[in-house]
């Protein structure tokens, strides 16, 4: 009788046990968070890092002026030049930004009949601004879409020939406009963007305030009375970056 318990209470254990034993272990994924878990909080991360944030953009670029210095008086002796700028942003939101910079250009043609390949001339011109630009970003400040529009501060421009220099400047500002696209080239990840590329078209437009004028018979400073608008129109790439 004891030997028939025993044996009894033998098989129940086992048949109870065997399911048990017969589980098979846990995947791999379930240790720690699972993969849908994993995504959201890497979208988080990158929803958080694109969505403000500094920004620093250099470029370069092909500026080609048009216009007038004076009334009556066109801007052909200052031809298309190379340009290059630098640009520290701060976007405190998602679609909106601020930008300041500086903008430099050189290479300028001269005068018109000043020629460049004569062993005594000097031909050419230079331009300096300070842009204060605020952004729209369709996306982010990572990819997609922008416009820009501000001022070009303390605008002024120089170019010489032979024996005769010009130089005009603003009295305030030009006002300045830009559209362009950004790619994202570097991620991590969480297809964070550290590095982008943009390319972008702009132009500014302003009137003149003062001008100096030196050649051989003479200098010829002060205000401008007779003021015109002129225009410099703007086509670059740049590389953008979004630490």
């Amino acid at each position: 009788m004891n030997r028939l318990l025993a044996s009894s209470l033998a098989v129940l254990a086992l048949s109870v046990a065997s399911p048990a034993l017969a589980e098979p272990p846990p995947p791999l994924d379930a240790v720690g968070p699972g993969r849908n878990e994993t995504d959201a909080i890497l979208e988080r991360r990158r929803d958080a890092h694109d969505a403000s944030g500094v920004t620093i953009d250099i470029r370069a670029s092909i500026l080609v002026p048009a216009g007038d210095y004076v009334a009556g008086a066109g801007m052909s002796s200052f031809g298309p030049g190379a340009g290059f700028s630098v640009a520290l942003g701060f976007h405190p939101m998602r679609h909106f930004g601020v930008l300041f910079g500086f903008r430099g250009s050189y290479g300028h043609a001269g005068f018109d009949g000043c020629d460049p390949n004569a062993s005594d001339a000097s031909c050419g011109g230079y331009s300096l601004q300070v842009p204060v630009m605020l952004e729209y970003d369709a996306v982010d400040r990572t990819r997609g879409f922008f416009l820009q529009g501000g001022l070009g501060l303390f605008t002024s421009y120089h170019a010489y020939g032979d024996a005769t220099t010009m130089s005009f400047s603003n009295d305030f500002a030009e006002y300045k406009a830009a559209v362009g696209w950004r790619f994202p080239l570097r991620h991590d990840e969480a297809r964070v963007s550290s590095m982008g590329m943009e390319i972008f078209a702009g132009a500014d437009f302003g009137q003149f305030a003062s001008g100096e004028v030196h050649d051989v018979d003479g200098d010829v400073a002060g205000p401008i009375d007779a003021r015109a608008w002129h225009y410099t129109f703007e086509l670059g790439v740049g590389t953008h970056f979004t630490p």
